[in-house]
């Protein structure tokens, strides 16, 4: 069998009669070339077939119009980011790298394998302190701060809209709340900090309770807090629910982000505590899977899509040299109220 002969860049060229260095800025999305010529061409090479050589067009540019990205792929709001920075690229003219942090035990792994295809603009969403190997560090950080100098640093800026979930709970009688804590890092702190002052300033009782990121870390934390409220009320005279809920005081549960909420909701509905006739619960995120029929959960939406957005559009135009100093920009969320919020338990006894 005779193998096809692989088309070329020189056989788009002679076909399009265009030299094959117009061929070659048109098929990198440069300006310098017109989008009519930029189009005659794509469409020429996909009808013959060309496939880009993305090794050698590496080798080739001193600066490769590559964006690289390091996330964590089994985080929803990540994925999210992910999938809107990819939708916005082919129109900048820039390729879309990404790395999951996750499969590395070390997530600064994934940084340097993105460095070593030569790609020097990085985006880093969430990541880890001290995110930085051998004098390299991201280009851009999505987080709710950074520790790293010299970055461009995005964020969500959630205050507004937990003052409204803070509220939103409040006006449903709930007084005393428990806040499944995420991981160590910057984002769990700075949530952290932005849930107990929304709680404080409409009279509500917060406690914190060691959780994460994950449905099991959620899973996990709600059965621990469900044994530990139990555990004490056997000790207390009386009958329990007759004088309490069946969290005692607690009336509703705000999780970290989605995930750790779908892990709490399953484990509230293993031990038999109806969500929300029982306890209210809310997360972060506005997930996808969070925000459909089987959860329904009331949450704060971190605008994906704007962060990305706004990331991306940072991270090309500091490659392109028009950023000669590090930038700050933040976005607004929003409260989603669904199902999983609804009157304090004590208001719902007949």
């Amino acid at each position: 069998m005779v193998e096809k002969r692989r088309i070329t860049m020189k056989d788009v060229a002679e076909s399009v009669g265009f030299s094959i260095s117009t061929v070659s800025l048109a098929l990198r999305g440069d300006s310098r070339i017109s989008d009519s010529v930029r189009e005659k061409v794509r469409q020429e090479a996909k009808r013959l077939g060309y496939r880009v050589n993305l090794s050698g067009a590496l080798l080739s540019q001193s600066r490769p119009k590559i964006i690289g990205v390091v996330a964590n792929f089994d985080q929803e709001l990540h994925s999210a980011n992910i999938k809107a920075m990819a939708a916005l690229a082919p129109d900048t003219g820039f390729r879309l790298i990404a790395e999951n942090a996750s499969l590395y035990g070390n997530p600064l792994v994934a940084l340097e394998r993105l460095t070593q295809f030569g790609i020097e603009t990085i985006i880093a969403v969430d990541p880890p302190a001290n995110f930085s190997i051998r004098g390299i560090s991201p280009t851009v950080v999505i987080a709710q701060g950074t520790d790293l100098p010299g970055v461009n640093l995005v964020t969500s800026d959630s205050r507004q809209a937990t003052e409204e979930l803070a509220a939103h709970l409040k006006n449903l009688g709930h007084g005393c709340v428990v806040y499944m804590d995420g991981p160590n890092g910057i984002s769990s702190d700075s949530r952290r900090s932005i849930v107990e002052s929304a709680m404080k300033k409409v009279g509500t009782r917060v406690t914190t309770w060691p959780a994460g990121n994950t449905l099991e870390s959620g899973f996990e934390a709600t059965q621990n807090l469900l044994a530990r409220i139990w555990l004490e009320s056997a000790n207390w005279s009386g009958e329990f629910h007759s004088r309490h809920g069946v969290l005692g005081d607690i009336t509703a549960i705000i999780c970290y982000n989605d995930q750790c909420a779908q892990g709490a909701y399953i484990a509230l509905l293993k031990a038999g505590i109806s969500v929300p006739r029982d306890v209210s619960l809310a997360g972060f995120d506005n997930s996808q899977i969070g925000s459909g029929k089987a959860f329904g959960l009331t949450s704060v939406d971190k605008n994906p899509c704007e962060v990305a957005k706004t990331a991306f559009e940072i991270a090309c135009r500091w490659q392109q040299g028009k950023l000669q100093e590090p930038v700050r920009e933040s976005r607004p969320s929003r409260l989603v109220i669904r199902s999983s919020t609804d009157s304090a338990n004590y208001l719902n006894r007949n």
